[in-house]
């Protein structure tokens, strides 16, 4: 039997030492170095060197757990990532089990030789030089991952909303009760399309599965039934307060109705972490008014549009928890090595996901230090957002205060990268309007409240939800093509435009004589033809038009309503210059 150095004292179980005494059977003796993630959803990381009667080994990171979390892991591994990215993403050995089978644990070897220390990459950013930084990121990272992410495939009009639901609150909470009311609400996944729910409704569910158990507080978590869907569909319902779990099955329907009270809804639990991150704030305003900024639109009213909008997206397999903590970075003074550990989420889904998982770690754990050891407010942070998004979708110099240097690049870096999976390049709102929930699930992370420098890591992603749904709504001032009958000039000219509050910025004007004709019957097919209903949408906040005030769910039906809705209100002539603006490449005579 292996003798165990734990040099650090972690705390570690019986059961758990069980584990590790299984894996390292074979060797003689097992120094437990440190720790990455303590305890965190009852897991543990661990940095750990072997050595056989023979000599040392190359490091390992072992992760412990239970064994729904960790054979979760391993098969999702299996299925996913293995033999994709083998550079920085391999498993050693097989499962090792606790005596009761209970507990296992699995293992990521390392690429160092014992000389290089190792850290999360939240760690090492916060440190090293930011071109080592974003060389890590480019060389290492992206470089690896692009042979999984490139495996991808187009899928138009995708569902999006059940692909989101993993890192936002429930969309309902309810409070079991052991008696019906008289006059319950019936919610069944076939009523939810045609129903509202509100806090301290009383309601009879049916018909929904069962997703999670947690015996220990007495809570499950429903969802609805799912087909064959390449996105799944989702309305994920928690109950708390069930007075016996367990005739319940993972998996299974309910086996009989539950009765309960609403408690909250996704937008009023996320209402009130607004109302407590910020003092003397109306959260349900729009637009909304922070402290020290100018007001901006609230991403809270927007996030059930984002969600339920049909979208064109790569799909292709992913990592699924691309954080911060996941990626673990090996160095000296000369090289740097990157692997990913914790698999439990891979799967197939929207590339972009991994992304805009990365991109909100740095928002959330390297931004508030910056701030907080500048002496700075959180009245920089839309101003980094707005430089940020200059430097990746136009050729001008922006401007940002010098002590932000760090993340500005590391942003810029991880959207360059991001931009090569958007549908149509270089349209920033396909990569914001994924951001922005990912930004206002992380209101829910517990852990962020016992951070150093909370509260600053969910007030800044609040206000940067709600500074890129302002860079996705910002109006641009569209050019009309002077009417003549000469024909079209060999060049584009130049056409110097300004807004009140915005730097003047260079735009294309429309070739002329290519100026459509502000008629229904010519707009429509060429609506449909150009522009998907993302487009559409994208349309509705560029023309200030509430995108739920246009009815019609395929995209001709949309297009129909959306000309009429121009025309009722005398603004269709607005519509052909966006087009133009829109696709400055078709040719639209």
């Amino acid at each position: 039997m292996a003798v165990f150095q734990n040099v650090k004292q972690i705390h570690l179980t019986s059961s758990e030492m069980e584990v590790l005494e299984s894996m390292f059977s074979q060797h003689e003796r097992v120094v437990i170095k440190d720790e990455f993630l303590g305890g965190f959803g009852g897991v543990h990381v661990l940095w750990i060197r072997p050595i056989a009667t023979n000599g040392a080994e190359l490091p390992v990171v072992a992760k412990l757990g239970s064994i729904e979390i960790i054979k979760k892991e391993w098969d999702a591994f299996q299925q996913f990532v293995a033999k994709k990215v083998p550079n920085i993403a391999r498993l050693y050995g097989e499962l090792a089990l606790s005596k009761n089978g209970e507990y296992a644990g699995i293992c990521y070897p390392m690429a160092g030789d014992g000389r290089f220390y190792a850290e999360s990459l939240a760690s090492f950013a916060a440190h090293a030089p930011t071109r080592i930084v974003t060389y890590v990121l480019q060389n290492h990272l992206f470089a690896s991952m692009e042979a999984m992410w490139q495996d991808n495939s187009l899928y138009p009009e995708a569902p999006v909303a059940a692909s989101f639901d993993p890192i936002l609150p429930a969309n309902i909470l309810v409070e079991a009760t052991p008696k019906e009311s008289t006059t319950p609400l019936a919610v069944s996944p076939q009523s939810l399309q045609q129903q509202q729910h509100y806090r301290g409704v009383d309601i009879r569910l049916t018909g929904f599965i069962v997703e999670e158990i947690d015996v220990y507080k007495n809570e499950l978590t429903l969802n609805v039934p799912q087909g064959n869907d390449r996105l799944p569909k989702s309305f994920r319902i928690r109950v708390t307060a069930v007075s016996d779990p367990t005739p319940f099955t993972t998996g299974n329907p309910l086996p009989f109705p539950i009765s309960g009270i609403i408690q909250d809804t996704r937008e009023t639990y996320l209402q009130q972490w607004v109302t407590r991150l910020f003092t003397d704030i109306n959260a349900a305003a729009t637009p909304i008014k922070l402290p020290d900024l100018e007001p901006l639109p609230n991403p809270l009213a927007q996030l059930n549009n984002l969600l339920t909008q049909t979208r064109d997206v790569y799909i292709g397999p992913i990592h699924g928890d691309l954080n911060l903590q996941n990626i673990l970075v090996e160095y000296d003074e000369q090289s740097q090595h990157i692997f990913l550990i914790d698999f439990a989420a891979a799967r197939e889904d929207i590339v972009l996901h991994d992304l805009w998982r990365l991109e909100t770690g740095i928002w959330l754990y390297l931004v508030p230090p910056l701030l907080q050891q500048a002496g700075l407010t959180l009245t920089e942070i839309p101003a980094l957002n707005q430089a940020v998004h200059t430097a990746v979708s136009t050729a001008n110099q922006p401007t940002f205060n010098p002590a932000l240097e760090k993340a500005f690049y590391i942003l810029t870096t991880v959207r360059r990268q991001a931009n090569q999976y958007f549908v149509q390049k270089n349209k920033w709102s396909e990569y914001y309007n994924g951001l922005i929930p990912y930004l206002l699930g992380a209101l829910k992370f517990k852990n962020l409240d016992h951070v150093p420098t909370a509260p600053l890591p969910k007030q800044i992603a609040f206000i940067t939800a709600a500074s890129l749904l302002q860079i996705t709504q910002e109006r641009p001032k569209i050019m009309f093509a002077p009417p003549t009958t000469d024909a079209a000039p060999t060049s584009i000219p130049q056409t110097a435009v300004s807004q009140p509050g915005y730097a003047a910025q260079t735009t294309a004007a429309a070739p002329t004589g290519t100026t459509l004709t502000a008629d229904p019957q010519t707009l429509h097919p060429l609506l449909v033809e150009h522009f998907t209903l993302a487009d559409m949408e994208e349309m509705c906040f560029k023309l200030n038009i509430e995108p739920e005030d246009i009815p019609g769910k395929g995209r001709s039906a949309k297009a129909r309503e959306f000309i009429m809705h121009l025309k009722r209100h005398g603004r269709l002539e607005e519509l052909p210059p966006l087009m133009q603006a829109m696709r400055p490449r078709v040719n639209w005579q």
